[in-house]
């Protein structure tokens, strides 16, 4: 059976997706394929690397994301190997807020509590470097909320809103 490399691009679309997110459930086989050709369409797909710019700012701020991965992911390796983790936290650059401190007007820090791509500890540490930040986790999605429950994402957002319309000029 020959497949069309669009369709084999779809099943690896659509597990890397997938991965993304806090159930594998969360969409149906149509809206990923909606989903999908809305990638493919006047060919959007040969503009995904353009859009995918985080991965560079990652590396220009890893002093934002570093200690904050650390806390997450080797903490529990502490008891057990202090050494490699005072060398880990040592090697890494020191904690940078940079604008973030300076930042005057209010932020809504909106998240997903079961996001695998950037965890819930990099909003608390967003949230904690923001002087007039808020920070809201929903807990049942992941890193696409505001696509896997739409309602709860927009009510959180719409709430922040409504209670900042006034500091607006």
């Amino acid at each position: 059976m020959i497949t069309h490399p669009a369709q084999k691009s779809f099943w690896l679309f659509r597990r890397q997706l997938g991965s993304t997110l806090a159930s594998l459930d969360s969409f149906d086989d149509r809206e990923y394929q909606i989903m999908w050709h809305s990638v493919l369409h006047k060919g959007g797909i040969y503009r995904a690397p353009q859009l995918i710019t985080y991965i560079n700012e990652r590396h220009r701020f890893q002093a934002r994301w570093i200690r904050t991965y650390f806390r997450r992911f080797f903490s529990p390796v502490w008891t057990r190997n202090r050494s490699l983790c005072r060398t880990i936290l040592n090697d890494a650059p020191t904690h940078y807020s940079g604008p973030l401190k300076e930042l005057d007007i209010p932020v809504h820090v909106l998240w997903g509590f079961l996001d695998a791509v950037a965890p819930p500890e990099i909003a608390k540490q967003l949230h904690e470097d923001i002087p007039q930040s808020k920070l809201t986790m929903i807990d049942h999605v992941g890193h696409y909320g505001m696509l896997e429950d739409p309602t709860a994402w927009a009510d959180a957002a719409l709430q922040f809103w409504s209670a900042n319309r006034s500091n607006r000029a």
